[in-house]
C-alpha cells in the first residue's frame, strides 16, 4: 500500500499525507494517490519514494 510506504519514507504521517495528496510533476501532474489507481502509476509513485528515500530527488 502506497500510504504505508510513504509513511516509512517520510517517518511523519502529516508529511506522508501531504506528499500523497500533492500533484507531482513526475506523475504528469497527478497526485500519487491518483496515480496509484493503476499498476503502472503505483510503480511510478513507488519509484519516486525510493528516490526520495535514497536522497535522489531529481
Amino acid at each position: 500500500m502506497l500510504s504505508v510506504r510513504a509513511g516509512e519514507v517520510f517517518a511523519n504521517h502529516e508529511k506522508a499525507m501531504g506528499w500523497l495528496q500533492a500533484p507531482n510533476p513526475s506523475l504528469q501532474g497527478r497526485t500519487p494517490i491518483e496515480a496509484a489507481n493503476s499498476e503502472e502509476g503505483f510503480t511510478q509513485a513507488d519509484e519516486i519514494l525510493t528516490r526520495i528515500e535514497h536522497g535522489v530527488l531529481g
